[in-house]
């Protein structure tokens, strides 16, 4: 993607930070812009990143729209990342999930990437999906974590259940946190309709700049999570 100048109309940065990406003693700054177009649900969002030149000016450094789960914002209008930062050298983007079924409470993804091999690598990312006390009989509220390293290939996934009435009769699950790896899910990707495998090394080489494989499906432990 080719990155507009602000001032163009893509002077909408939702959030910002700076840290030293590369390990070279500078930081860069990091962005998160979004532009207009004429379509109400598709706002397209994109993180930019940029280098400091010799003569102290900003040189964009690297663009992409991949970080994002969803690059519109919501029926209220809301755009779906929350907050990006730099911990540790590493970008991390926080967003929220657009789950549209009835009572849900808010959910939440957060991707973890780190320059390293002339690109940015996605090595980990969690989703939190909240299941909130609703109208009708759920009178219980959930709470499901998947939280995975790519790069050693390690995870939990974790429930947590809350009664939404003291006085309910319905007993709750029993809380749990259960360790995978990698080597124990099941990844798909489609592509033009149709489902491919995915090996556990297809899973530790996802960058940034180029996700080839498109929209991928993980399954772990029956828990199936799209990114």
């Amino acid at each position: 993607f080719a990155a507009k100048p602000l001032g163009t109309g893509w002077d909408t940065v939702l959030d910002s930070c700076s840290g030293d990406l590369d390990k070279d003693g500078v930081p860069e700054k990091v962005q998160v812009v979004e532009y207009p177009t004429d379509q109400d649900l598709n706002i397209p969002v994109e993180l930019q990143i940029f280098k400091k030149k010799p003569n102290g000016k900003d040189s964009l450094w690297f663009v992409s729209r991949r970080p994002f789960y969803a690059y519109c914002e919501d029926e209220a209008g809301e755009p779906h990342v929350e907050q990006i930062k730099v911990v540790n050298g590493t970008i991390v983007v926080h967003s929220r999930l657009n789950i549209v079924h009835h009572g849900d409470g808010p959910s939440f993804e957060t991707a973890r990437y780190r320059y390293q091999n002339g690109g940015f690598s996605l090595i980990g990312f969690t989703f939190e999906i909240n299941e909130g006390c609703g109208m009708g009989e759920r009178d219980k509220s959930g709470q499901t974590v998947v939280d995975i390293n790519l790069s050693t290939g390690k995870g939990i996934l974790s429930y947590k259940y809350e009664q939404c009435d003291e006085d309910s009769p319905v007993k709750l699950p029993t809380n749990k946190s259960i360790p995978f790896t990698l080597d124990q899910c099941s990844a798909t990707k489609t592509v033009n309709g149709k489902e491919q495998k995915l090996t556990t090394a297809d899973l530790k080489n996802i960058t940034m700049a180029n996700h080839k494989y498109g929209e991928i499906s993980l399954t772990i432990k029956g828990e199936n999570i799209s990114f």
